[in-house]
């Protein structure tokens, strides 16, 4: 996997094992949650292993899992694609026609 630290390229090589526990618990109402579940990251669709092998690229760049803990997602994609971010809220869009347009009017900005 190939970061951008500091200007410079780095190469990060993983393999596909990541940390698990046993969860006997359903962790939501669902209960689409138990058994062996990944202790850090993980994804709602089964089968989908790339966020655990991005966090363990970066927990590897900074040492350990504990040692790369409190990162945002959108601040790590940076350092994958080397290219500046923006976070907009779009949780809250429907019914509201401002943060749509304001939503609609960033994106035409990227296109230019």
């Amino acid at each position: 996997m190939k970061f951008h630290i500091n200007g410079k390229e780095r190469i990060v090589h993983v393999d596909d094992f990541v940390p698990v526990h046993w969860q006997d618990k359903l962790l939501y109402s669902s209960g689409a949650k138990s058994g062996v579940l990944p202790i850090f990251a993980d994804s709602s669709h089964f089968g989908v292993i790339w966020p655990m092998l991005i966090e363990k690229a970066w927990a590897k760049i900074h040492g350990s899992y504990a040692l790369s803990e409190g990162g945002l997602n959108d601040w790590i994609l940076s350092f994958l694609t080397n290219q500046p971010y923006r976070t907009l809220d779009t949780l809250p869009l429907e019914n509201n026609a401002t943060k749509t347009a304001l939503l609609y009017n960033m994106l035409l900005q990227y296109t230019e």
